[in-house]
């Protein structure tokens, strides 16, 4: 996987837990001399990463498909997190909330949800294995490095009844719902929540049909018919942070 924006690439090599994930550095010849590379160049080499300094049209037909600023950093696939450390995670959390991103297939959408989740510090985000966009470079440039742990599912009934069976409060935003959000007070989400959010195309009727204790909330909204995903969960849980707050 790649980064190739030069401020999330600082952001990286700083976080000395990502110092081992980093298998090579890219860089066009053209900038070598600027100071922030000379830089990141000396730290890189404390840490006996290899540094590639590469005439500056090689580096564009090499990363051709990148929208990149003349360096590029490669690194180990993403590693999710399993089911088990997403749960414990709940406890260190500032909001007990568990994220589904049911669908979600725009890369761009996942890494901003992702943006959304770990600005407000929940558990974790579960997705599907199928019909669902990966963490790949998209998603990572998307999210600004966001460190939120993420675990992919097989079944959503299976995960569904998981978190039944754990009592969790199994909540899914729906535009139709008689319940406000701005109604709701902070322990509406306790002791612990698992919300849904559906992706580009929504949340399936079937999907939720066997939930006999389903909550479902509006966010109220005037001008427009829907909000997207990401800005639906930032309002969600930016309330349920304010409320804890005040």
């Amino acid at each position: 996987m790649y980064l190739y924006n030069k401020k999330l690439i600082k952001e990286f090599i700083e976080d000395k837990n990502n110092i081992k994930k980093i298998t090579k550095v890219y860089i066009s010849k053209s900038i070598e001399d600027k100071i922030y590379v000379k830089k990141m160049i000396h730290d890189l080499k404390q840490h006996n990463i290899p540094i590639h300094i590469i005439n500056s049209n090689i580096f564009k037909k090499k990363f051709n498909f990148l929208n990149h600023q003349l360096i590029v950093l490669e690194y180990y696939d993403y590693i999710y997190s399993s089911l088990k450390e997403i749960e414990e995670n709940i406890y260190n959390s500032e909001l007990p909330i568990i994220i589904l991103g049911y669908k979600i297939k725009d890369p761009r959408n996942l890494g901003a949800l992702m943006r959304v989740c770990y600005a407000f510090n929940i558990a974790g985000i579960l997705i599907p294995m199928q019909d669902s966009a990966s963490v790949n470079d998209t998603v990572i440039q998307s999210s600004r490095n966001s460190k939120i742990k993420i675990h992919r599912f097989q079944s959503i009934s299976k995960i569904l009844n998981h978190f039944i069976s754990k009592k969790y409060n199994i909540i899914l935003l729906d535009k139709n719902s008689e319940i406000k959000l701005h109604k709701l007070d902070y322990n509406f989400i306790l002791p612990k929540s698992l919300v849904i959010i559906g992706g580009e195309s929504g949340v399936p009727k079937e999907v939720i049909k066997n939930i006999n204790n389903l909550k479902t909330v509006a966010i109220e909204i005037f001008n427009v018919e829907s909000l997207n995903l990401t800005n639906a969960a930032a309002i969600f849980l930016y309330h349920f942070f304010s409320k804890k707050h005040k």
